[in-house]
């Protein structure tokens, strides 16, 4: 009886530790244990979102899944959301049908969504991601002189907002609340 009783405790063990590690990677996103520590601490000091002006953001020009070609220069003129993700990351599977709707929502007020995804040699993958999540909005196919570009995105889901200007005015990292995507879109937009 004791021997199952302690055999009990191991398993519950086990799903405890199971359930925690599963929390750490959906509320510090998919990256390194280093910067996932550094984001935990932004976040709870509030430091994580910026609220000035980072700069302009780097142009780009990269391949659709598809194979077509797009430029973020495409889109001057727009409020737009820029989100690294990949297919295999749980917190990035979690928040993509959220962009999915605010797409949908403010795409003819002058928002638009560029997802690049970090999935490498994984094109057909990425178009059965998008196909499973109705994603409307364009997605490119990330390479290393993107993430440099952006400053080095060493998690993800790293997300950042261009005003019409094509400035960055903010910069998420890890997983975030729509409500906090879409008031930050909404202020952009109504700065346009």
């Amino acid at each position: 009886m004791a021997g199952a009783v302690v055999a009990e405790a191991k398993l519950m063990n086990k799903l405890f530790l199971g359930f925690i590690l599963c929390c750490l990677a959906v509320f510090s996103g998919c990256g390194d244990k280093k910067l996932a520590s550094q984001t935990n601490k932004a976040a709870a000091s509030g430091s994580l979102l910026a609220p000035e002006d980072l700069g302009p953001a780097p142009d780009f020009t990269l391949p659709t899944p598809e194979g077509r070609v797009i430029s973020f220069s495409g889109f001057q003129g727009k409020t737009v959301l820029i989100n690294f993700w990949a297919t295999w990351c749980p917190p990035c599977r979690e928040e993509i049908p959220e962009f999915v709707d605010l797409h949908r929502r403010y795409k003819e007020k002058g928002f638009e969504i560029i997802g690049i995804a970090l999935d490498k040699g994984n094109a057909d993958g990425v178009k059965e991601f998008m196909e499973e999540f109705s994603i409307q909005y364009p997605v490119v196919m990330g390479d290393e002189e993107v993430i440099h570009a952006f400053g080095g995105v060493r998690a993800i889901p790293t997300t950042f907002l261009m005003n019409s200007k094509g400035r960055i005015v903010k910069r998420y990292i890890g997983l975030h609340p729509a409500g906090e995507f879409e008031k930050d879109i909404l202020n952009s937009l109504g700065k346009n």
